[in-house]
């Protein structure tokens, strides 16, 4: 008589009934890998950019802000929360002044977000699903391709977004699945641990914590809560609320002023932005997709509170996440990709795997299209990096010194678009030539890289980045008095597209008042400040 397990009892032998020896052995795979990626990361440092070089002096320059003892909002512009900029700048502070730095941070982040992934879904997936899902959360920080694009497309552009999806799915599990713990004081602290990622979300970009706080009550409407969790939840965001305001030194109308220019700036596309993001076929895709998995997926009867019925629950489960996916790709200016869906389909597996044995015809289905929902997101960003890795063995050391930055603290930045490098170095050539080391620079263009490369002290008042209709309009930006506040020196790009061409039609008459040319090369024009400058 063939007694050997069905397919359907196989799998269903990883879920809930998890030997200590296969937890430690799903943890130990964790590690293993990510040694493998921090090595990787750290050895192969900056990634070879391929895509929006322009995007990285955002990070290098708020970073290099930082360390000089600025802080984001109080003196300078920002849309973005100081999160990703602190763990840039933790990076230079560690490695000094290289591109580096910035995978150094993300070698951090991404060890403490798998380490916090395993724990928070450990108590309430199978090992491993828990392994697959630490992969997921920390492998989204890890990845060297810009958030959506493929993975070719090597870049850090768009890295707030990555550590935002990042932690986001980790909020999503905490509220959106039960945990097999009851005492009060673990609650309390998976609570601790919600309100830790809402407070970051916050202090991170503010999509993504409105985002947090929808996930938070749609949470609370289909899943039991306790006393306890609400408590740390509680605690967790006024304390690291009350941390990240001291560094902002308690200046709540400085970041407030901040966020409202940045909406204020973005909502003119916001209309079109809703038009057509049902047309993107990925959109598309993976909604149909999602709501296939909701149909097959059969679902144990307490998993959810009891005013529904569990599919009509779990229908709400899906109705919720694709509005908040929907919301997070409305928000972001980056492509459309379901980041929370992996997550999803998990809690979805999940659940399907802990039905009776005679409920299961289904499984197959439901497992195939989760996995399927992990896979797209953990094998792409695991071959960016292996990617990067293979570029900089194979391709780096070939390039020619003609094709390098030529600043030291870009040197270990290589690029394939070589235009931009050419702009750059022409414009530090114009600025070392022609200005004096403690002379503050603005560069009326989307990024200021030279501040950062020639190591010179950063004006305050100016934007981080300037990006027309997302972080400024013709009716939402700083005033000319704050941005030109301390600088001395004005490259004006001579190449004519919309930031250049927008932020000229705002600050052109301040410019012609209070500047005069000096210089000029290839790429920029190089403006000083009058001695005595005239009121305006």
């Amino acid at each position: 008589m063939n007694t050997a397990p069905s397919f359907t009892e196989s799998v269903v032998n990883f879920e809930g009934k998890d030997s200590p020896q296969k937890s430690r052995l799903c943890f130990l795979c964790l590690l293993l890998i990510s040694v493998v990626v921090v090595v990787l990361l750290v050895r192969t440092g900056a990634t070879v950019v391929l895509l929006h070089c322009h995007d990285i002096p955002l990070f290098l320059d708020g970073g290099w802000r930082i360390l000089q003892g600025q802080v984001p909002h109080l003196d300078f512009y920002t849309p973005l929360g100081p999160v990703t900029l602190l763990a840039v700048a933790g990076g230079m502070w560690f490695a000094g002044p290289v591109v580096s730095a910035i995978a150094y941070a993300n070698a951090a982040v991404f060890t403490l977000i798998s380490i916090w992934a395993w724990l928070i879904a450990r108590s309430r997936l199978s090992s491993v699903l828990s392994l697959l899902f630490a992969l997921f959360a920390g492998l989204m920080i890890a990845g060297t391709s810009e958030y959506g694009h493929d993975l070719s497309q090597l870049t850090y552009a768009g890295l707030y977004n990555r550590y935002g999806a990042s932690f986001t799915a980790l909020l999503f599990i905490e509220c959106f699945a039960r945990s097999k713990g009851s005492s009060s004081p673990r609650l309390f602290l998976e609570g601790l641990s919600s309100g830790v990622i809402i407070a970051l979300l916050f202090f991170l970009k503010l999509n993504f914590f409105i985002a947090a706080a929808l996930t938070v009550m749609a949470g609370a409407i289909l899943i039991p809560q306790n006393r306890a969790r609400w408590l740390g939840l509680c605690v967790g965001v006024l304390v690291v609320s009350v941390l990240m305001l001291s560094y902002l030194q308690f200046d709540i109308p400085a970041l407030y002023r901040d966020m409202a220019l940045a909406l204020r700036a973005r909502s003119g596309m916001l209309f079109f932005q809703i038009m057509v993001l049902p047309l993107h076929a990925l959109v598309f895709d993976s909604v149909f997709l999602i709501v296939t998995l909701w149909v097959a997926a059969p679902l144990p009867p307490d998993c959810f509170r009891s005013f529904a019925s569990p599919k009509l629950a779990q229908g709400l489960f899906v109705l919720f996440l694709i509005l908040i996916q929907g919301f997070l790709s409305l928000t972001n200016n980056q492509p459309k990709i379901p980041s929370l869906f992996p997550a999803a389909a998990l809690l979805i597996l999940s659940r399907a795997l802990s039905t009776r044995i005679s409920d299961l015809a289904r499984l197959p289905a439901t497992l195939l299209l989760s996995l399927f929902f992990v896979a797209s997101s953990i094998a792409p960003n695991i071959e960016s990096v292996v990617y990067s890795a293979h570029l900089h063995r194979t391709v780096v050391p070939h390039i020619p010194a003609g094709q390098h930055f030529s600043a030291y603290p870009l040197n270990d930045l290589f690029s394939s678009e070589q235009h931009y490098v050419e702009v750059t170095n022409d414009g530090c050539d114009l600025l070392r030539r022609q200005t004096q080391d403690s002379e503050r620079i603005l560069a009326l263009d989307f990024s200021n890289p030279f501040s950062y490369a020639l190591q010179r002290p950063s004006p305050k008042g100016d934007a981080l980045w300037w990006h027309a209709d997302v972080t400024f309009s013709r009716d939402a930006h700083p005033s000319a008095t704050t941005v030109f506040h301390d600088v001395a020196l004005v490259m004006i790009p001579k190449s004519t597209e919309t930031t250049r061409d927008a932020l000229m039609n705002i600050y052109g008459t301040f410019l012609k008042t209070n500047y005069a040319r000096i210089a000029e090369s290839q790429h920029w024009i190089l403006c000083r400040r009058h001695k005595e400058p005239a009121n305006k």
